[in-house]
């Protein structure tokens, strides 16, 4: 018989996103195409503490529009290079940058670092979500709201600015959405909890 292997969870890998190298770097618009810079390079840096890594990034559109030489150095000091492939989807804009994972070929806005020491996809790393392994009945249906409070208190602290040109942004607004589903889910299970223990 065959055991399945757990698969971890996306929230404790170290997680690479297209919007990690800027708008300016990678996102084109319609007629700029001639105009892109012969050479980038750069750094920073991606996850949380000891997990976190240094990307190192070597970009030449005018060369391969469609590779990207990176170098992952880890806090203890080794080194991965790898050849990240993009792909380009066709928006109203301009063209929005994809990663191609190098394992599969699947085109994806996020790569992560989780069981190989090279940036694949989700599947690839064999990877879930941490919502997927809450049952929505546990804890007497808490369970879930409570997981989703954490997140919008993490995702909370990532946001930058609430309105942008008197507009409110995705941002904040998507926290808003989450946040009123949320205290109407807890509400409705309150009630139903009082309910029972009436019975």
């Amino acid at each position: 018989m065959d055991i399945k292997e757990k698969r971890g969870l996306v929230e404790e890998s170290i997680t690479l996103k297209i919007s990690d190298f800027g708008k300016k770097l990678l996102y084109i618009k319609y007629g700029e195409e001639s105009g892109l810079p012969a050479k980038k390079v750069g750094y920073f840096d991606v996850g949380k503490g000891g997990k976190s890594v240094l990307i190192s990034y070597s970009y030449e559109p005018q060369v391969a529009m469609d590779l990207m030489d990176i170098e992952i150095t880890r806090s203890d000091g080794q080194t991965t290079q790898q050849l990240l492939s993009l792909d380009w989807a066709q928006l109203s804009y301009g063209l929005r940058p994809l990663f191609l994972c190098s394992c599969c070929g699947k085109r994806c806005n996020s790569l992560y670092i989780a069981q190989h020491r090279h940036l694949y996809c989700r599947n690839c790393q064999n990877l879930t979500y941490e919502s997927t392994r809450v049952k929505k009945t546990s804890l007497r249906g808490f369970a879930y709201p409570m997981l989703r409070f954490r997140r919008l208190k993490e995702s909370e602290a990532k946001i930058k600015r609430i309105s942008y040109n008197g507009r409110m942004t995705k941002k904040a607004s998507a926290l808003i959405n989450w946040t009123e589903k949320i205290g109407s889910l807890v509400s409705h299970l309150r009630s139903v909890s009082m309910d029972s223990q009436r019975i």
